[in-house]
C-alpha cells in the first residue's frame, strides 16, 4: 500500500497522457493475457482449466450487450438483464462447496495442535520483511496494472500471482500454502489502488467502484477529476496520497493486535460456523441484488461448484 502511495505521486503528472493511449484493443490483449496465466497456474490439468475460463466467459456474456443493447442469454427473465448476479455466483460457486466438504470432516479448519500466539503473528510479519524485494516488485506491478481502465481488480491479483510463480525458480512450492504465493498476490492487491488512482484522478474515469465514489464525494465539493485537478489542486493529491498511506499503517498494526483472537475462529468445529455463516451468505447475497434470480442461481452454482471440486476441476 505504501509503495502504492509513492508511485501514485510520482507518476501522477505523466500519467495522463499514456493512459490516453490505452483503448478497447489494449485492454483486450492485456485481458487475455490474464486469462493466459491460467494455463500457469492450472499444472496439471490445464485443459480443465482453460474450459473453466471459458465458462467464466460465457457465464460473463449474460445480460444486454453494451453497444447494441440486445439481451444475451436471459431467457427472457428481467432480472438477467444486468447480467448474472455477482455476489450469487462467486459465493456459490467458489464459498459453498468448501464449506460443505469442512462441513462433512465435522472438524474444526485448524488441527488440535495449531499454535495461535502472537508470536506467530510477528513471524509472519518477519518473513514479509524477509522478502521486502518480492512486495516491492508485485506492489509496482499492481500499480501499472491498475492504472489500466477497465482491466478490474481480479486480473491484477491473478496476474501478478500468475507472473510471480512463472519467475520462481521453484514452481513445486506453489498450490501448498507458500508464504511467497501469498505475497505475489496480496501485495498487487493492496498497491492497485494506487493505481487505479490515476486515472480516476487524471482522467475522471473511475479506476474501480471504490473510486467512484471518491470521484462522487470530489464533485459534491465542486472539485472535477481530470488534468486540472493535478495542475491546479496539487493540495489534493497529496492529502489523498497522505490518507492512503496512513491507512495502510493503521490497518497493519489493527492486524498485529487483533490477528490471533480472529484466528479462534478456525478451531471452532465447522459445522457450528456453517450454521451461523451460510444464512448470512444468502442473505448478503439477495441484499446485494435483490431479485427473485439471486437463490436458485446461488443454489445452481453451488451444485456446479460441488462437481467441479469433485471431479478436481480448477
Amino acid at each position: 500500500g505504501l509503495v502504492g502511495a509513492f508511485v501514485l505521486l510520482a507518476v501522477m503528472q505523466v500519467a495522463a497522457p499514456l493512459i490516453m493511449m490505452m483503448s478497447y484493443p489494449e485492454i483486450a490483449v492485456m485481458s487475455l493475457f490474464g486469462l493466459s496465466m491460467i494455463a500457469v497456474l492450472s499444472k496439471g490439468a490445464m485443459l480443465k482449466g482453460l474450459a473453466s475460463a471459458a465458462l467464466g466467459l460465457l457465464l460473463g456474456t449474460v445480460g444486454l450487450q453494451m453497444f447494441t443493447n440486445t439481451d444475451r442469454f436471459t431467457f427472457g427473465f428481467y432480472d438477467l438483464r444486468g447480467g448474472l448476479p455477482l455476489v450469487a455466483l462467486v459465493v456459490g460457486l467458489m464459498a459453498v462447496p468448501e464449506m460443505l466438504n469442512l462441513a462433512a470432516s465435522r472438524k474444526p479448519v485448524a488441527p488440535p495442535d495449531a499454535v495461535l500466539t502472537n508470536r506467530e503473528v510477528f513471524r509472519g510479519f518477519v518473513e514479509g520483511l524477509r522478502n521486502w524485494k518480492l512486495a516491492v516488485r508485485h506492489s509496482i506491478l499492481g500499480v501499472l496494472l491498475g492504472a489500466i481502465p477497465g482491466t478490474g481488480g481480479s486480473f491484477v491479483t491473478w496476474m501478478s500471482y500468475g507472473l510471480g510463480i512463472a519467475m520462481s525458480k521453484d514452481k513445486s512450492e506453489f498450490g501448498k500454502g507458500s508464504l511467497k504465493g501469498l505475497m505475489f498476490a496480496e501485495s498487487a492487491e493492496n498497491s492497485k489502488e494506487g493505481g487505479q488512482a490515476i486515472p480516476s484522478l487524471a482522467l475522471g474515469i473511475p479506476g474501480s467502484t471504490s473510486w467512484a465514489l471518491v470521484i462522487a464525494a470530489l464533485l459534491t465539493y465542486g472539485i472535477a477529476p481530470g488534468p486540472q485537478l493535478v495542475q491546479q489542486r496539487p493540495d489534493i493529491i497529496w492529502l489523498i496520497v497522505f490518507s492512503f498511506a496512513l491507512a495502510n499503517l493503521v490497518i497493519t498494526m489493527l492486524a498485529l493486535v487483533a490477528t490471533r483472537q480472529i484466528v479462534r475462529i478456525t478451531q471452532i468445529p465447522y459445522p457450528a460456523i456453517i450454521a451461523v455463516t451460510l444464512p448470512i451468505m444468502v442473505l448478503g447475497a439477495y441484499f446485494a441484488d435483490p431479485t427473485k434470480i439471486v437463490v436458485p442461481l446461488l443454489v445452481l452454482a453451488g451444485v456446479l461448484g460441488l462437481v467441479m471440486k469433485l471431479f478436481r476441476w480448477p
